[in-house]
């Protein structure tokens, strides 16, 4: 991921004049998903646009970018923004002496995306050398699960969704019981094990609560209390750390389950297991939803709907504010430099 200035963005702007229009004097965001071409002192290379913020105050331009996996400089990843503040997300904080060690500490946390350190020049002396933490989901969740006769859903097979662990986590979930309060994120999620996966791969997660009824996932935070109380339909567990998470709600297919929306393509196919194999080849397929022959929707019967949303780095907000510096993890360059050997 890349974050452009604006005197290097009058390309990405050509391309999103027709997604955002009426700029008021304000900032305005959109998400949309565009192809461009970037060139920079790394040289020049395809790109796919997926997140714009526009700051008319300062007229100064934010683009985030996915960058192709084979991009062969890695040198991108270790730019820094001085007076520019990631903000929210965070999910750590503590005091250290420089921005290096800040992204050293990022580059070292599996969780980390980016951070935010406020240097010893603050006018606030009371948060000088802070260095923030934060998170951003770096694994694909379905943003709408509803029910829907004639479909079924599922997610690409091609490859491992967490980092790999020798020790196989244990876990338990609790039929029947909602752990009350605490709540500080709701998502979607196909099952209760799949409320638990995401519960376990967000760092302020404490405990969680999974409504059948809706698909509702409840992630809570609270470390010092967890209060239990029958409840029908509600699915209640406790995330898990430092060990191989189970994954095994990704190798199902759900009958009857519409992942609505964040198509990329689609055609027609024999059956859902070959529509699961075409979303697994696509490298830019993470799940799917096949209209069976069942579908009040003809033409749309034995369709593949192929899906997908983003997972890189994004912070939320994208602010100017003196005296901090932001940046990102660098495991992304190391995994680059690994590819390479």
């Amino acid at each position: 991921m890349w974050i452009f200035p604006a005197l290097t963005l009058q390309v990405c702007i050509r391309h999103l004049w027709s997604i955002v229009k009426n700029f008021a004097p304000s900032t305005h965001r959109a998400s949309s998903s565009a192809s461009i071409v970037l060139t920079s002192p790394q040289g020049t290379f395809n790109a796919t646009l997926n997140q714009v913020l526009l700051d008319t105050h300062d007229l100064k331009f934010y683009c985030w970018v996915s960058l192709p996996a084979t991009l062969s400089n890695p040198a991108i990843w270790t730019s820094v923004y001085e007076n520019v503040d990631f903000h929210g997300g965070d999910y750590r904080t503590f005091f250290t002496v420089s921005f290096e060690e800040c992204q050293r500490v990022c580059t070292q946390d599996p969780v980390c995306q980016f951070f935010t350190f406020v240097t010893g020049n603050s006018t606030t002396l009371d948060i000088r050398f802070k260095c923030h933490l934060k998170f951003s989901w770096y694994v694909p969740r379905p943003p709408a699960i509803v029910l829907k006769a004639g479909v079924i859903s599922g997610f690409s097979q091609k490859s491992q969704l967490t980092q790999h662990f020798d020790t196989v986590c244990r876990s338990q979930l609790f039929s029947n019981t909602d752990f009350r309060g605490s709540d500080f994120l709701e998502l979607k999620a196909v099952s209760p094990e799949h409320c638990q996966f995401l519960c376990s791969v967000h760092p302020q997660c404490t405990y969680f609560s999974f409504s059948s009824n809706d698909f509702r996932c409840f992630l809570k935070n609270n470390p010092n209390n967890m209060v239990a109380r029958t409840k029908s339909g509600i699915t209640s567990g406790i995330p898990t750390h430092l060990c191989q998470i189970d994954e095994s709600w990704s190798k199902l297919t759900y009958k009857g389950i519409d992942f609505s929306g964040s198509d990329i393509s689609s055609e027609v196919v024999n059956c859902v297991d070959d529509c699961q194999e075409k979303c697994t080849e696509n490298p830019n397929c993470q799940f799917y939803t096949y209209h069976n022959g069942s579908f009040f929707h003809p033409d749309h019967r034995q369709r593949c709907s192929m899906k997908r949303v983003i997972i890189m780095p994004s912070p939320s907000q994208v602010k100017k504010l003196a005296n901090v510096v932001s940046g990102f993890t660098l495991r992304n360059c190391r995994s680059a430099e690994k590819s390479q050997d």
